[in-house]
C-alpha cells in the first residue's frame, strides 16, 4: 500500500477523478458520448498522482489542467473554471 492506500482504493479514487474531469471539466465537450469515455486517462493519471502522491495544491493541479485544456486542445475557459473544477475531485483536503 503506497501512503496507506490499497490498490481497490486507488483504483475507485481514480474513476472518481475520471468522472470529475470528464463531467465538469470536459474541454472537448465528449462528455456523454460512450466511444470517449476514455478521452482524457491520460490527463487522470497525472491529475491523480499530482493530488495524491505530490499532494500537490489546487493552483497547481488547476494549472495544468488549464494547460492541457488551452494547450493541448486549444480551449478558451476562464480562471475560475478551472477552480471550480478543482474543488469537486475526490478526497481534496486542502
Amino acid at each position: 500500500m503506497a501512503h496507506g492506500r490499497n490498490k481497490y482504493q486507488s483504483r475507485e479514487n481514480k474513476a472518481r477523478v475520471r468522472e470529475v474531469l470528464m463531467r465538469e471539466w470536459d474541454p472537448i465537450g465528449v462528455a456523454g458520448i460512450a466511444e470517449a469515455s476514455d478521452e482524457y486517462d491520460a490527463y487522470v493519471a497525472e491529475a491523480y498522482v499530482m493530488l495524491m502522491d505530490r499532494r500537490a495544491t489546487k493552483e497547481e493541479i488547476a494549472a495544468y489542467l488549464f494547460d492541457i485544456a488551452t494547450i493541448t486542445w486549444v480551449c478558451r475557459r476562464t480562471p475560475l473554471w478551472r477552480s471550480e473544477v478543482m474543488l469537486r475531485l475526490p478526497f481534496w483536503s486542502q
